[in-house]
């Protein structure tokens, strides 16, 4: 379900945080959350995107200054295979930072994603959670060549008892209204 959680995720992205996100990092994001597998006992988030890696390891990758300064106009952006090695490199960036160090980055990316969500540069959360573009370009080129990776395995509750959940029928207007709502969040008028 990859492509649908794609779409979930940069939804949920785009109604997270007020301000827009830099490419790399929204991009990014998307990518390796749209890698969740849902199992009937535990969710698996973040898993290796094998074609993201082999084309990173076979193509070559954009510079790290690149991926940080890019933009809607950026060429990474606006050719169809440099995007593709974009989104490959985005990826590979944000599970760095994230899943890096045996999966000990993750406080640390909760905190620059926090920093961005209140409304801090990118840039400047980058250089206080993780040291600056030189340690995060030492640490990623060494990250994607590495045969294991960390991801996260998060154990569901499968005994749900659904006499437990209340329905109610709900109005024409009620149901407009929601929909409406959710358009909003959405920011599709």
């Amino acid at each position: 379900y990859i492509s649908s959680y794609w779409s979930y995720v940069a939804m949920v992205l785009r109604s997270t945080y007020e301000q827009e996100l830099q490419p790399w990092f929204q991009r990014g994001l998307t990518e390796v959350f749209s890698n969740t597998i849902v199992r009937d006992k535990e969710i698996q988030i973040g898993l290796v995107i094998p074609w993201h890696l082999e084309r990173l390891r076979q193509s070559g990758r954009p510079s790290l200054e690149v991926m940080l300064s890019a933009d809607s106009t950026s060429p990474e952006l606006t050719s169809g295979d440099r995007m593709q090695r974009f989104d490959a490199t985005a990826w590979a960036l944000v599970h760095f930072l994230i899943f890096g160090n045996q999966g000990k980055n993750i406080p640390r990316f909760n905190e620059f994603a926090e920093s961005v969500r209140k409304g801090a540069a990118p840039g400047d959360a980058l250089e206080k959670a993780y040291g600056g573009v030189v340690a995060i370009r030492e640490g990623l080129a060494r990250y994607i060549d590495q045969t294991l990776f960390v991801y996260q395995r998060v154990q569901v509750a499968v005994d749900i008892d659904a006499a437990g959940f209340r329905t109610r029928e709900i109005t024409p207007a009620d149901a407009a209204v929601s929909l409406a709502r959710f358009h909003a969040a959405t920011r599709r008028p």
